[in-house]
C-alpha cells in the first residue's frame, strides 16, 4: 500500500494548534459581541451558491471554485451548477432578494464565515485561498441616511479598540469616489468594473503589473500611470480631500 505524506494544499493551509485556536475564537467572539452591541443581527448563508448568482455581480470566473465530485451523477445539481462563495456580499444580496418580505428594514446584519477565492496565495501578505471574512451591512428599502454610512467606521473603531491592537488607521473606500476618478481619467463606463478590480489589487501586486493590466484593458499608458499613482499614494485625510477637490 502506497504511503501518503501528510500535507496541505497551498493557500488552504491555515490551521492552528489548540492554544492558537482558542486565541482565534476569542477574537471572533469579541467581533461578534461588538457587532451585536451596535444592533447588527447574525446571518449565515450556505458555502455554495448557484454559479450564475456568483458571476452576476462582477465575480471573476477564474477566481471562483466550482463544485464537483470525483464520481458524480448526471443529475447532481450541485456539481453541475454550484460553486463556492468568493465573498459574503453576493450571498447577502441573494438572501435579501429571496426574503425581502420577511425582513425588517433597515436590515442590519453581520456575517462571519469562510470564503474561497482562487488568487495566488501569499502567506506573508496574509493572502490565502480559504479565509474568514467579517462583514456588516445596513440595507434600506430606498435610501439610507449619512448616519448609516458614519456608523460603519464607528463599529470598526470599537472592534479594534476591544482587540487592543495598538494604533491603527481606518481607510474608507467609496466606489462613487472611485468612479468619479475614472470619469476624470476619461475611462468609459463599460470599462469601469474591470478597472476597479485591477485597482483593488494595487497594494497586493507590483506597480508595473497593475499598470500592464490597465493597459491590457485599453487604458493609455500615461492614463494608467497617473491613475495608479493617484490611487496608490498614501496621504492623510486633508491631503486626500485636497487632491479630490482639484
Amino acid at each position: 500500500m502506497k504511503k501518503i505524506k501528510p500535507s496541505l494544499l497551498r493557500g488552504f493551509d491555515q490551521e492552528y494548534l489548540p492554544q492558537e485556536q482558542l486565541q482565534f475564537n476569542a477574537l471572533v467572539d469579541t467581533i461578534r459581541r461588538v457587532f451585536e452591541l451596535y444592533g447588527f443581527l447574525p446571518l449565515e448563508t450556505p458555502s455554495a451558491e448557484r454559479r450564475e448568482v456568483l458571476t452576476s455581480k462582477g465575480g471573476v470566473e477564474k477566481e471562483i471554485y466550482a463544485l464537483t465530485r470525483l464520481a458524480e451523477a448526471d443529475d447532481d445539481e450541485a456539481a453541475t451548477k454550484g460553486a463556492l462563495r468568493f465573498d459574503l456580499t453576493v450571498p447577502l444580496a441573494r438572501y435579501v432578494a429571496m426574503r425581502e418580505r420577511e425582513l425588517a428594514f433597515p436590515f442590519r446584519r453581520y456575517q462571519i464565515q469562510r470564503v474561497w477565492r482562487g488568487e495566488t496565495p501569499q502567506a506573508r501578505k496574509g493572502r490565502f485561498r480559504e479565509f474568514y471574512q467579517c462583514d456588516i451591512d445596513i440595507i434600506g428599502r430606498e435610501k439610507l441616511g449619512t448616519l448609516a454610512e458614519a456608523e460603519i467606521p464607528s463599529v470598526i473603531y470599537s472592534v479594534f479598540k476591544e482587540m487592543q491592537i495598538g494604533d491603527f488607521r481606518i481607510r474608507i473606500n467609496n466606489r462613487k469616489v472611485l468612479k468619479g476618478l475614472l470619469q476624470h481619467s476619461g475611462i468609459a463606463e463599460q470599462q469601469a468594473p474591470a478597472v476597479l478590480r485591477i485597482l483593488d489589487k494595487a497594494e497586493k501586486e507590483e506597480a508595473l503589473n497593475i499598470r500592464a493590466q490597465l493597459e491590457h484593458e485599453g487604458i493609455p499608458a500615461a492614463a494608467a500611470r497617473d491613475l495608479f499613482d493617484l490611487i496608490s499614494a498614501r496621504r492623510d485625510t486633508k491631503e486626500t480631500l485636497g487632491v479630490l477637490a482639484k
